[in-house]
C-alpha cells in the first residue's frame, strides 16, 4: 500500500495557489507494524515535509530559506509530551519555530 502526503501552498485566505510536492513519510507514521515507534515515525515524517517545503521556497525564490548570509538550516521536530515541535536550526536558537501541534490533533 503506499501512502502519499501531498504539501500545497495556500494563500491568506485559505485558497490553494500551488502544490509544492509530496512525501510518502505519511506511511511511515500510520504504519501499523511501527506502532511503538511513533514518535520516531512522526519526526522523520515533519522532518520529511518541512524539508520539501524548504527546497521549494528555495528553488522558487533562488534564495537560502529561512535563513540569511547564503546559509539554510536544516529542519528538526521532536515529539515533547503532547506534542510536535518543529524548527529550522539548532533547537536552542532556531532560526525559525513553528507552532507545536497537539498530538491529539493529528
Amino acid at each position: 500500500m503506499t501512502c502519499t502526503a501531498n504539501m500545497y501552498w495556500a494563500d491568506r485566505t485559505g485558497v490553494i495557489q500551488a502544490q509544492l510536492g509530496s512525501t510518502g513519510m505519511a506511511a511511515l507514521v500510520e504504519d501499523s507494524e511501527n506502532l511503538d515507534h511513533r514518535p520516531e515515525n512522526l519526526e522523520t515524517a515533519a522532518r520529511a515535509v518541512l524539508s520539501g517545503v524548504q527546497d521549494w521556497i528555495a528553488d522558487t525564490t533562488t534564495q537560502p530559506w529561512p535563513g540569511a548570509g547564503g546559509q539554510m538550516p536544516n529542519p528538526d521536530a521532536r515529539v515533547r509530551s503532547d506534542a510536535i515541535e518543529m524548527w529550522f536550526g539548532d533547537d536552542d536558537q532556531p532560526v525559525l519555530r513553528l507552532r507545536p501541534i497537539r498530538l491529539s490533533d493529528i
